[in-house]
């Protein structure tokens, strides 16, 4: 269970004592029916803490989109690979000249109408998601009355 309240929006830091990225995401990775990520730089670091929740999460034929870029050569392609093996549909942006993707986001959608995303300064390495001071804002939002 996530530590931020439900329909709130909060502001994490991954400061001392709060609650880090790394575990929100692992938190809301089980109850999602489809994840999206635009993820500025991938690496193997960032996705090893959440791989065993993601391969769960396709093996059940759940969705798991990822865009990402070559903008700064930071993404490795072994990162890449671990995701797709878990099943993920990932495009890259290879356009380093005049759009230089640089966006954080996941978005946790439910059929159950509560979707939830975290929107911030965390790329998917290990110093973003567990000891790097960022600023991530979760938000839940309610899709059906």
């Amino acid at each position: 269970m996530p530590d931020t309240p439900l329909l709130d929006t909060t502001l994490l830091t991954n400061a001392q004592g709060e609650p880090n990225i790394g575990h929100q995401l692992r938190t809301e990775i089980p109850s999602a029916d489809r994840i999206d990520v635009l993820m500025a730089f991938v690496r193997r670091s960032g996705i090893r803490p959440l791989l065993e929740l993601l391969h769960r999460h396709g093996d059940i034929g759940r969705s798991l989109r990822v865009l990402t870029t070559t903008y700064t050569g930071s993404t490795e392609l072994a990162a890449l690979q671990d995701l797709q093996q878990a099943g993920a549909n990932i495009r890259i942006s290879y356009d380093t000249t005049s759009t230089r993707l640089h966006a954080k986001a996941w978005l946790f959608h439910r059929d159950s109408g509560f979707s939830t995303a975290y929107i911030g300064s965390s790329n998917l390495t290990h110093s973003a998601q567990v000891t790097g001071l960022e600023m991530e804002r979760a938000c839940v939002r309610r899709t059906q009355s």
